[in-house]
């Protein structure tokens, strides 16, 4: 069951982290983390984009409006950045005893790659955790992402080295 409360300290903690520009990259990072094991409470489907979640572009909507998260548009996209509502809500809920344990390093490395790869990645993650083997994976990714299959080799690389042998 979704818990509302822990979708916003979810979105709030991430982008405590540093803000994050683009949309669909937002939502590729969190399936990525979610892919490691992060108790992210958001069930992805298979879009056009790769993997998306609608309950969680709510929740980033939502934070917007209410004045927690920033939203600035920059040539880029959108870019998202926690404010001082944001920071404090988010405090709130730490005291609440809300937690989101995630690999902060992971997160920075996502946060600087191009949506393009993350899109590719995300893709990639979301077919074998559906239990596509690697090969089998591949060959969806590039049927359906051909036009972005140069970045198949790096995703490849990078899913075995970090999602493979997560705990």
């Amino acid at each position: 069951m979704y818990d509302a409360f822990q979708g916003t300290f979810t979105v709030l903690k991430l982008l405590s982290q540093g803000p994050v520009t683009g949309r669909k990259k937002f939502q590729k990072i969190v399936h990525l983390l979610q892919t490691q094991r992060a108790a992210i409470p958001f069930q992805f489907t298979y879009h056009h984009y790769g993997p998306y979640a609608p309950a969680l572009q709510e929740t980033l909507d939502r934070l917007v409006e209410s004045h927690m998260v920033e939203e600035v548009h920059t040539s880029g996209g959108f870019e998202y950045r926690l404010t001082e509502d944001g920071e404090g809500f988010l405090k709130r809920l730490e005291q609440d005893g809300y937690h989101l344990a995630f690999d902060e390093k992971l997160f920075s490395t996502l946060v600087g790659k191009p949506a393009t790869f993350l899109e590719v990645l995300s893709t990639y993650a979301y077919f074998r955790e559906q239990g596509l083997s690697a090969e089998q994976a591949r060959q969806k990714v590039q049927l359906l992402k051909a036009h972005l299959s140069e970045h198949l080799p790096e995703v490849q690389a990078m899913y075995t080295s970090v999602f493979e042998t997560r705990p």
